[in-house]
């Protein structure tokens, strides 16, 4: 939940940027995904105070957004390119309106339009590409972002007039997605481990990509992994940035991550779980299927014969071995499993079915945040939220400030989850 609200209210603030720069192209498409995090962490908070104030966010945010929709929509005739040089100063005649649904045409228009901006902000983010040359790219290509590892930068920058398969165009998308993952990295806190596991993981992957479509040998392993870690460490933040990277590069069919816990997989009669647990597979097909408290599946022990975790424990492993051929003609994963936990009780998780670990080919660590780094987190999400900070406050003072007055086990319990709570007080 923590890492959908970070992510979320990183959005917000670019966003927000936007806004008030009077670009609102590329305001609006940043609070419709905001918003889309801010609902994702609103199923999963259980605090009513918190989920009121959610709620609250959300409601403020959608009508910013259709604020904006509609004044774009009246303002940018098809003959013209002009924009209106304040959206500020005619709110109050969009609001009176804001209310309303398109209808007719226009709505497909819309949703095309929304597409194709989302595209080409996704094509900007991995070339490093300006607006101007990402739209020229995709409007030539008919708005198909690419799908094979060596056409993405085929026709673009440097590699315009190369051969798709030449080491040029390989190199131009290795900087490219190197570039992207270390500018996120950038936005993380902490993680220094963490984030050369990725640097490592990426490039390795990039490495075996490229030589499965070039029909080379590629030393067979799972990609699924085991996440260790105390709560509020940044987890799923991680997982989310896996998505984006590995479905650039043709692992994944969707950079689609799905969330879950025992309560969405386990039912309470025999046979049903495992229907439950296909479906929620299945929802992440193509995507990232991530198991939070992954080891409660097995907190009722394997003897206990009303225990149903352990049937959903083995119809996950029947998917984990599902592979289908990409659009290159490779076999891929059809789905990567992630499972996350604390590090001591997800060993009994593993240990559960022999066959299990040999499906989970890499594991990482997460450490617990120190008291500065959360306090850094603090300033961060205050600023986020136009929140003003006491002069002479800074993230070593609010650092002191957690040590002195909060207990380890409370901090370890919550690392990042203390930073929102003291933003929320």
């Amino acid at each position: 939940s923590n890492e959908f609200r970070s992510k979320a209210i990183d959005l917000v603030t670019q966003a927000t940027e936007k806004d008030h720069q009077r670009n609102y192209e590329e305001a609006l498409p940043l609070y419709r995904l905001a918003l889309e995090y801010f609902i994702t962490d609103l199923k999963y908070e259980k605090n009513p105070q918190v989920k009121a104030t959610l709620k609250l966010k959300i409601e403020d945010y959608i009508k910013r957004a259709e604020d904006i929709k509609q004044f774009l929509d009246q303002n940018a005739p098809k003959q013209s390119k002009s924009k209106p040089t304040n959206l500020r100063n005619a709110q109050s005649t969009v609001g009176q309106n804001s209310s309303n649904t398109d209808t007719g045409d226009d709505s497909d228009t819309d949703s095309i339009e929304s597409i194709h901006l989302s595209k080409c902000n996704t094509f900007k983010k991995v070339t490093g590409a300006d607006d101007q040359s990402a739209l020229e790219y995709l409007t030539k290509h008919n708005f198909s972002l690419p799908s094979s590892i060596n056409s993405w930068f085929q026709g673009y920058g440097e590699t315009s007039n190369s051969n798709p398969n030449s080491p040029n165009s390989n190199n131009a998308l290795n900087i490219g997605v190197m570039r992207y993952l270390e500018s996120e990295l950038k936005k993380l806190i902490g993680l220094e481990s963490i984030k050369q596991n990725l640097r490592e993981l990426v490039q390795k992957q990039y490495l075996d990509q490229l030589r499965r479509q070039r029909n080379l040998p590629v030393v067979p392993e799972d990609l699924n992994m085991v996440f260790l870690g105390n709560p509020g460490v940044g987890k799923t933040k991680i997982a989310l940035l896996l998505a984006e990277i590995y479905h650039v590069l043709g692992i994944l069919q969707t950079p689609k991550l799905v969330v879950c816990q025992r309560s969405d997989l386990v039912a309470g009669y025999i046979g049903q779980t495992a229907i439950q647990t296909r479906n929620k597979i299945k929802s992440a097909s193509g995507g990232i299927f991530f198991l939070d408290e992954a080891y409660r599946l097995s907190d009722a022990g394997e003897s206990n014969e009303k225990d149903f975790g352990k049937e959903a424990i083995d119809e996950i492993m029947r998917h984990m071995d599902i592979k289908i051929k990409s659009e290159e003609g490779v076999m891929i994963q059809e789905t990567i499993f992630v499972f996350a936990g604390y590090k001591s009780v997800m060993k009994r998780f593993l240990n559960v079915n022999q066959g299990f670990k040999r499906r989970v080919g890499f594991t990482m660590e997460f450490g617990d945040y120190s008291c500065e780094e959360i306090g850094e987190m603090v300033l961060r999400k205050m600023e986020g939220m136009r929140l003003r900070v006491e002069e002479g406050l800074g993230k070593e003072e609010i650092g002191r400030m957690i040590e002195e007055k909060v207990g380890e086990e409370m901090r370890r319990n919550m690392n990042g989850g203390l930073a929102e709570k003291m933003v929320e007080r």
